[in-house]
């Protein structure tokens, strides 16, 4: 990690200023926290720049006392017109070369300037974004991660295709450089939801935007702010308006169109799940009001069904899912059965074990564990698939040896293996590579084809091959795994195992070939580890795309 010293400028020993805007408005019992974590940064050379939208407490007075103390921060007030409107003043104040927002109810990690620089001047971005931690309403402790779908990855305008309309309209969390704005025009508009309306063009002409899978941004989920109320309902669909005129303003409505045609699609349901708060004469008219604004620019609206999902495989595959699915976070786990094996699923001569024996403190691996043990699968009825659209499968978990308690047998998982095994019965360890455990696979294999076709039309089963990674990296630069004899052999016993499921069961949709691809690698710095069972969070979006069109093509 490259320290302050890496943006001296060496002829003038100078760093470059970076300004921080920050609305403020009634945000006095968090603003000093705020405030802080600004004054604390390991990089100096800022400007912060307050401006007070017509506060009625005491923020005015806090913001007062914070510039007597400190020459770099500058404060303006202005009657209370919206926090877009306090925005674009602080815009027209900046005179560093790069600038970001903080709200004054968030804070930040001391180091999020320095990391973000750091980002953005090793990959020549005019962008550098980072993840945020989400917290509980009105209070500090951190309860989720809100993660960037381009996380491992540094975009190119004209290289990459589709993620201008992806990247979070969060102005937060983010360092930018200057001239974006200018050469721009930038001002957000006069109306709640404005980052949605205005962040998107600042996309579009960014050559290059670069991310870091941390979280150094504090976002306070407190209930009266604009994201978490149900007032302003008009400006919902406003903004979509604002956002439509402002990319025919710049000649780029017709290039983006499909892809705005999606965002629409998916704001609109974000607006529709909120109006389900609201009373049914509030919400019809919202409905009509969206529908209209739809019908207008991109014609008669009709709402996407999104399949529905159960995912029997790896957790590569368990979001690959949701990439397929376009779900919200979490919504396929109540459909999900990983970190077991078809040998365990099908071998248990009372279908279950006391799953009780092994615990483990991440409840998504718990899930697994307890599925595996208690063979959830096979307790599942004929009824309960009457709605699913498809079984998503790989064999990734069959990579496990197997454990055996009398004829009962388990997955030896990372899940498993992670966990405490208190009072656990001793138990036998069957080698993957035995030539014995093949034999038991295919059968098991066979039973448990015959298993899904009594679930669903075998031609809505799609096998999702996928296998351990032998690189890892970026884009610019991959090396191989240090253990690459042992990858392959696995690898080897997998294309078995699929070539065999495949000429069991020929009418499966079998989603191939993406081993071979370009993006089928591991990020070195995947949130999850760097192992040749994980993949990233960009090949996780990618394959779910290719899923989706041939499905949508079958």
């Amino acid at each position: 990690m490259k320290s302050i010293d890496f943006y001296m400028n060496e002829s003038k020993g100078e760093t470059k200023m970076v300004s921080i805007i920050i609305p403020v408005y009634n945000a006095q019992a968090y603003l000093k926290k705020c405030l802080d974590s600004i004054r604390n940064q390991t990089y100096k050379d800022w400007e912060m720049i307050l401006v007070d939208d017509g506060s009625t407490d005491n923020s005015l007075s806090v913001c007062e006392a914070y510039q007597a103390e400190d020459e770099r921060i500058r404060l303006v007030a202005q009657e209370n017109m919206g926090q877009g409107i306090a925005r674009n003043n602080g815009i027209s104040m900046a005179r560093g070369e790069y600038m970001m927002f903080v709200d004054s109810d968030d804070w930040v990690d001391t180091c999020i300037i320095e990391k973000l620089m750091n980002s953005l001047t090793v990959n020549n971005a005019d962008i550098a974004i980072c993840n945020l931690h989400r917290t509980a309403f009105n209070e500090e402790e951190v309860v989720s991660k809100y993660e960037e779908i381009f996380e491992e990855e540094c975009l190119d305008r004209g290289k990459d295709d589709g993620y201008v309309f992806e990247i979070s309209t969060y102005p937060v969390a983010k360092l930018f450089k200057t001239e974006l704005f200018r050469k721009t025009n930038f001002a957000f508009p006069e109306h709640y939801f404005e980052d949605v309306a205005a962040m998107p063009i600042l996309y579009a002409y960014a050559d290059r935007i670069s991310f870091i899978s941390e979280a150094y941004y504090y976002y306070r989920n407190r209930e009266g702010s604009t994201v978490n109320s149900l007032e302003h309902l008009e400006d919902r669909v406003r903004c979509m308006y604002s956002l439509v005129k402002l990319f025919k303003s710049h000649n780029l409505f017709e290039k983006y169109y499909e892809e705005m045609e999606r965002y629409i699609i998916r704001r609109i349901k974000v607006n529709a799940n909120m109006v389900k708060k609201v009373l049914n004469r509030f919400r019809s008219a919202f409905a009509v009001s969206q529908s209209e604004f739809f019908q207008s620019y991109f014609g008669e609206y009709k709402e996407e069904k999104k399949p529905n999902v159960l995912t029997w495989g790896s957790f590569n595959l368990y979001s690959i899912s949701k990439a397929f699915m376009k779900s919200d976070r979490d919504e396929i786990l109540k459909e999900y059965y990983g970190f077991q094996s078809i040998i365990s699923l099908m071998n248990k001569k009372n279908r279950e074990l006391d799953y009780t024996m092994a615990t483990h403190q991440a409840s998504f691996r718990q899930i697994g564990i307890n599925n595996d043990f208690a063979n959830k699968f096979l307790h599942k009825t004929v009824m309960e698939f009457s709605d699913i659209d498809y079984i998503l499968i790989d064999f990734l978990e069959e990579r496990h040896d197997v454990g055996r308690i009398g004829e009962n047998y388990f997955t030896i998982s990372d899940a498993f293996l992670q966990s405490k095994h208190d009072g656990m019965a001793e138990y036998e360890i069957i080698s993957r590579f035995d030539e014995n455990t093949s034999l038991l696979w295919k059968d098991s294999c066979d039973r448990f084809i015959r298993l899904l076709k009594g679930y669903i039309k075998p031609e809505k089963i799609i096998l999702v091959r996928l296998k351990l990674c032998e690189y890892y990296g970026n884009y610019e630069e991959k090396r191989l795994y240090g253990q690459i004899d042992e990858i392959r052999k696995t690898n080897k016993l997998l294309d078995e195992y699929y070539d065999y499921f495949i000429s069991r069961c020929p009418e499966a949709i079998v989603i191939d070939h993406l081993f071979e691809e370009e993006f089928y690698f591991t990020a070195q710095e995947f949130r999850h580890g760097c192992f040749p069972w994980h993949l990233r969070q960009g090949t996780f979006t990618k394959i779910g795309t290719i899923i989706r069109e041939r499905v949508g093509g079958a």
